[in-house]
C-alpha cells in the first residue's frame, strides 16, 4: 500500500521467489512505485539485506494527487510499468541463457500484467505509426520519441539474448525520460514488412511529470532509474 525511499541500509530486489536478484537499493533508491496503480500490484520482491530505515509515503495520499492532475502521468506510469516487467525479464532470461543461442523468447511473457497496457492506452492518447526498418525505430528514439509496440513481428538482441517483441512492449521509454542511449538492436519477423506501434513524445511528458508534487516525480524517477540502472536525480529535478 506504499511507497519507500531508502534512507539507512540496504534492500535486494528480486524475482522467481527471490532465486533471481535484480538488484540491491542504497540509500536514496526507492521501491514500491507500482503501488500508484492499484494496491498489491507488484512485480518484483523486496527484502531488507541489513537494518535498514525506509522513509514511508501513503499511496491512498499520492493516488488522490494523480487522480487530480493530468491522465497522461498515469499513462506514462503504466508504460514504464511494463518497462520494469520487461527490462527484469530480459535479465533474468539473459542470465538464465548462459550465452548460449536459444530461440526467441517472446516479450510480455506469460507473467506479464495485461491490465497495465489497458490503462496505458485509456489515459493517453497516443498516435500510431507504421515501423519499415529498424532505421525508423532509432530514428524515432533519437528524436525523443518512445515506442509501445501494437502487434507481434518485431524482434530484439539484448545481452547476446533474442526476443520477440508483441503487443505491449516498451522501446526506450525509460530511455528517452532519461537521457541515455538504447542498448538493443532490432530486426523482422521472417515474412514481416513492418510493424505497427504507438508513439510516445517524452518530451512533452517528462515537461508534464516535472509539475507534479514531489511524491509522484520521486516514483515515476524510481521506475525510470530501476530499468536505465542510472541516478537521475538531476533530469526529474524541477529546475
Amino acid at each position: 500500500d506504499n511507497f519507500y525511499i531508502v534512507q539507512e541500509g540496504e534492500i535486494e530486489i528480486s524475482v522467481n521467489d527471490g532465486n533471481e536478484i535484480l538488484a540491491r537499493l542504497s540509500p536514496g533508491s526507492s521501491f514500491g512505485e507500482l503501488a500508484l496503480l492499484g494496491a498489491g500490484r507488484r512485480l518484483a520482491s523486496a527484502k531488507a539485506t541489513i537494518t535498514t530505515k525506509c522513509l514511508e509515503i501513503s499511496m491512498k495520499w499520492m493516488q488522490k494527487e494523480l487522480n487530480r492532475g493530468s491522465p497522461s502521468i498515469k499513462s506514462i506510469f503504466s508504460g514504464l510499468a511494463m518497462q520494469l516487467q520487461q527490462s527484469n525479464s530480459m535479465e533474468v532470461k539473459a542470465r538464465d541463457n548462459g550465452g548460449q543461442t536459444a530461440p526467441s523468447h517472446p516479450l510480455p511473457d506469460s507473467n506479464f500484467r495485461s491490465d497495465l497496457l489497458d490503462i496505458f492506452l485509456r489515459n493517453g492518447r497516443y498516435p500510431s505509426v507504421a515501423l519499415r526498418s529498424t532505421t525508423d525505430i532509432r530514428n524515432h528514439i533519437a528524436s525523443k520519441r518512445a515506442l509501445v509496440v501494437a502487434e507481434g513481428g518485431l524482434l530484439a538482441r539484448k545481452s547476446g539474448v533474442n526476443y520477440e517483441l508483441r503487443e505491449g512492449a516498451v522501446i526506450g521509454l525509460a530511455e528517452c525520460l532519461a537521457g541515455t542511449p538504447l542498448d538493443t538492436e532490432f530486426g523482422f519477423c521472417e515474412g514481416r514488412l513492418s510493424v505497427t506501434a504507438w508513439l510516445i513524445d517524452t518530451t512533452t511528458a517528462l515537461t508534464a511529470i516535472r509539475r507534479q508534487n514531489i511524491g509522484i516525480v520521486g516514483a515515476l524517477k524510481g521506475l525510470t532509474s530501476a530499468i536505465t540502472k542510472k541516478d537521475l536525480s538531476a533530469r526529474f529535478s524541477k529546475g
